[in-house]
């Protein structure tokens, strides 16, 4: 199961549940992102069962090792979960960067840890 949890803007009133960094539940391969076109935090699919795909595979799917099953579902992988756009910036773990304001974002220790898949 992936764990996400709510993250605060240390300056702005925005806030945003997401797993934080990569995480691995049953099927899905999560990791935050910054939409471009949004400008929200968004967790995107990177991967299936454990693995973690790279874009350029969906681009060049004849060179990669994707199954034609993965290849068939790339409009679900490294797409914003807002709008479906592809605009989008790793969201850096370390220094978790608001998208609204550049201030930090910070895990809130008193909200509860949500599980998914």
């Amino acid at each position: 199961m992936g764990m996400s949890y709510t993250f605060k803007c240390n300056k702005c009133d925005y806030n945003v549940e997401s797993t934080g960094e990569v995480s691995v539940g049953m099927q899905a391969v999560l990791s935050p992102y910054i939409c471009n076109d949004c400008n929200i935090i968004t967790d995107v699919m990177v991967g299936m069962s454990g693995d973690v795909y790279l874009k350029e595979w969906f681009e060049n799917p004849k060179e990669s090792p994707l199954s034609g099953f993965e290849v068939d579902m790339k409009d679900e992988f490294f797409t914003c979960g807002e709008c479906d756009g592809d605009n989008l910036t790793d969201w850096n773990p370390r220094w978790r960067k608001c998208p609204k304001c550049s201030g930090r974002m910070v895990k809130d220790k008193n909200e509860p840890i949500l599980l998914w898949d």
